[in-house]
């Protein structure tokens, strides 16, 4: 079963059909996304082209990451959203 956007979950919830209750139950079981996803960072290249940087870790495959992956992964959240933008008319 695949899970409802956050964007889904509001729209229900606006609509009446979840309620506070049911929209906590659903995120606790992994049936509802629990954040939204901000605008994705973008670069111009030297030609005038779009790319997007990316991190990640390779061979992860559903581990729990450790703490000091966590602040890695921040400190370089900072320096991608220091060193981009957010690219308009996507």
């Amino acid at each position: 079963m695949a899970k409802l956007t956050t964007a889904d979950v509001e729209k229900l919830q606006k609509e009446g059909v979840l309620n506070n209750s049911t929209v906590k139950s659903l995120k606790e079981k992994g049936l509802a996304s629990s954040r939204k996803r901000g605008s994705k960072p973008y670069m111009k290249t030297k030609t005038g082209g779009w790319v997007s940087p990316q991190f990640y870790f390779q061979g992860i495959s559903g581990a729990e990451p450790s703490a000091k992956m966590t602040e890695l992964k921040d400190k370089i959240r900072t320096l991608i959203s220091e060193y981009s933008t957010s690219r308009s008319g996507k």
